[in-house]
């Protein structure tokens, strides 16, 4: 876990020890662990970073790329054309351009036209509020059509939400389309996706620093055991055995993490934050001496291969960078109490080493050099039809305690940069008005 206790010096009309901000327990794989908590956590790969679950940012991801220059690491950003594939029946369909779309062959030309129409408008759209009370289902299946809602979304969307896939709104699909528009090149016929030379740890190990120069004391792999609060007021938290008192509490853990050592709430509030459910994700990462896969993205659309997708990181960054190694994820999203999610490294593997062949027949297990598996019990928030009522505020019951976490992010995709603007709004809405 990770607590910050954050001084008010350097924000105008905040006294020093305003906040302690809480980043939550970490939660570490069998087979193979890392470093500190969060899925932006990394591991060394003969000697470097490594992230445990695959990242990489768009340019239109001000907020991160604001960060990463106020840190001044704007000079080690590499900028890559990235690759995308459909795996369907056995083969893989490259589906990076415009023209790749019109030549994929599992849908008519007729569905393959309106399916791109279709993502064009959501690029152009910027009112995302109406997408809010239709199914993703309903949305493309009158758009474009069943059998390319069918063929291309469903399959990414039952293995990302599992029972749910039915039930997630179009306004989530937009939330992961408008914002990549950009990311293109001139012309919108290829995407470039942007990585830290050095890995994203580089990042943390900045931030981490910069924050301790303005009196921020850091103390990681230190879990808060319970909320203090007096006369309906938070005023700390017990960690580590002590009593951490301040005048303001900030949890960014998920949502059962901070149930579980959150002060008496009302009974409506508490109700509302548990029924909102989460996803586990579960990853393996593969160093391996020869290539899986001929894109760096790979979406699965096969019900015959078991992982829920495929990603070869150098296929986007150089495998130079790791000593001429391929790093290949495999990850699935699936509900905690899944069998999958509690599977040691090897078995794991096993489970998925036919669908491994399936995507490369001549993939072997002899080309492994090394495998590290992780897991994130609440890896991102169910988006259901209807969820921008049911998001929390930042502000809970209980005054000076807050709640900011990527329950907060929608109709936006859980990565880096949507969690980097979230913390922005939080304290324009929040820290500043009150400074």
């Amino acid at each position: 876990g990770l607590l910050a206790v954050v001084p008010g010096g350097g924000t105008p009309g905040v006294r020093a020890g305003t906040a302690l901000a809480w980043g939550g327990p970490v939660f570490p794989g069998r087979g193979g662990g890392g470093g500190g908590g969060g899925l932006a956590g990394s591991f060394r790969v003969g000697g470097v970073w490594l992230e445990r679950f695959y990242h990489h940012i768009f340019k239109t991801d001000t907020a991160i790329l604001g960060l990463i220059d106020e840190l001044g690491l704007s000079k080690r950003l590499l900028w890559r054309p990235s690759s995308i594939g459909f795996f369907h029946r056995g083969a893989v369909h490259p589906f990076t351009t415009p023209w790749d779309l019109l030549r994929f062959s599992p849908l008519r030309f007729a569905d393959r036209v309106r399916l791109g129409l279709a993502v064009r408008r959501f690029q152009r759209m910027e009112e995302w509020e109406e997408l809010d009370g239709v199914t993703c289902a309903d949305w493309f299946s009158a758009q474009v059509s069943p059998a390319a809602y069918r063929t291309v979304w469903e399959p990414l969307l039952r293995l990302k939400f599992g029972d749910a896939a039915g039930r997630i709104p179009a306004s989530w699909i937009w939330g992961r389309i408008h914002p990549r528009a950009r990311s293109r090149s001139r012309g919108g016929m290829r995407e470039e996706l942007g990585y830290l030379d050095g890995g994203f740890e580089l990042m943390l190990e900045r931030l981490k620093e910069a924050l301790a120069r303005r009196g921020v004391r850091l103390l990681e792999g230190t879990a808060a055991e319970y909320i203090i609060s007096e006369r309906d007021r938070a005023r700390g938290v017990v960690a580590g055995g002590r009593e951490l008192f301040c005048d303001s509490v900030v949890c960014t853990a998920p949502i059962p993490a901070f149930l579980a050592i959150a002060p008496p709430l009302p009974r409506d509030y508490a109700d509302a934050l548990a029924g909102i459910r989460y996803q586990a994700a579960v990853c393996l990462v593969l160093e391996c001496a020869e290539g899986v896969s001929p894109v760096y993205w790979l979406n699965i659309s096969d019900p015959a291969v078991t992982f829920g997708g495929l990603i070869e990181h150098t296929n986007f960054v150089s495998p130079a960078r790791y000593g001429g190694s391929r790093i290949v994820y495999l990850f699935n999203y699936v509900r905690e109490d899944d069998p999958l999610f509690r599977m040691p490294a090897e078995e794991y593997y096993a489970f998925h080493e036919e669908s491994l062949k399936r995507v490369n027949p001549s993939f072997r297990r002899e080309q492994v050099k090394g495998m590290r598996l992780f897991r994130a019990p609440h890896a991102t928030v169910v988006y259901t039809l209807g969820y921008r009522k049911a998001m929390p505020p930042f502000a809970t019951p209980v005054k000076g305690l807050y709640l900011v976490n990527t329950s907060q992010i929608y109709p936006y995709d859980r990565n880096m940069n949507n969690c980097a603007a979230l913390g922005e709004r939080f304290v324009s809405e929040t820290i500043l008005p009150r400074a």
